[in-house]
């Protein structure tokens, strides 16, 4: 009988790392840029996953904006969508884990523009280090 109940176990475990294997990767951070009129703007967003809920955030890179909530934020296999509502926006599109990119479309004031992220690396995700000190010139010290 133990030995009914050990393979039962390891059956269970192993049933459960394969579930786990076929879950999207979208948890982490993700950047791409919009491009509008002429204009680019680099956005990047960051996916937290607690259980069933996912929450959320976005950065407007070039303007110096970040944490704008998202809401609504939605996974059904490998597709993923969510709002903005603080600016009216919502995306929509589909990862693909092996390549690390989520290829989708970007929609705001009734404008549907393409927004392909893919995952920022861990030095792109923490930024540059700010704030800097001058360094004084070596010829001006006296």
């Amino acid at each position: 009988m133990p030995r009914k109940r050990t393979c039962g176990i390891l059956l269970l475990n192993a049933s459960c790392w394969l579930v786990a294997a076929d879950a999207p990767p979208l948890a982490g951070d993700w950047q791409g840029s919009l491009t509008f009129n002429g204009t680019t703007q680099q956005l990047a967003f960051h996916l937290q996953n607690a259980g069933t809920a996912w929450t959320g955030s976005m950065d407007a890179v070039d303007s110096g904006v970040k944490g704008i909530p998202l809401a609504a934020i939605r996974v059904a296999e490998s597709q993923v969508s969510f709002s903005v509502p603080s600016i009216g926006g919502s995306y929509e599109g589909v990862l693909d884990g092996k390549a690390g990119a989520i290829s989708g479309t970007w929609s705001q004031s009734g404008i549907q523009l393409p927004l392909n992220l893919h995952r920022m690396t861990a030095a792109e995700a923490k930024g540059p280090n700010r704030p800097q000190e001058p360094k004084p010139d070596r010829k001006s010290v006296v």
